[in-house]
């Protein structure tokens, strides 16, 4: 690590309940879904178009304590809850997710998990 400055430990997040209560028709529809998406707007063969706004990670193996991440433009901002909160995602979207993309080519997919917000 003292090599590659650019990652760090990190706490994994404990998988939350109804994530582990996820089933294989959930999983099924969700890739449905994905590939459609993927294929309508010919992304299948540009990843560099494809983007995550999502949290830091979980894990399904509680014995792990320290994980090894390089988060790029993580942490932002945080709410004082620590959970997304639509001031905050609006704040990083505006602020680094749009200047940092200006330049790819469009369409661009970002993913965001079920949030309310």
């Amino acid at each position: 690590m003292i090599r590659h400055p650019e990652i760090k430990t990190a706490t994994p997040i404990p998988l939350e309940l109804p994530r582990a209560k996820i089933t294989q028709a959930i999983v099924d529809k969700w890739f449905s879904l994905f590939e459609q998406v993927i294929n309508e707007n010919n992304l299948i063969d540009k990843p560099f178009q494809i983007f995550n706004c999502d949290e830091s990670g979980f894990v399904d193996k509680t014995d792990t304590t320290k994980v090894i991440v390089r988060p790029p433009g993580a942490a932002y901002n945080t709410s004082k809850n620590g959970w997304m909160e639509e001031n905050v995602f609006y704040e990083w979207f505006k602020h680094l997710f749009i200047p940092q993309t200006a330049r790819t080519p469009k369409p661009i997919l970002l993913m965001l998990d079920g949030h309310t917000s």
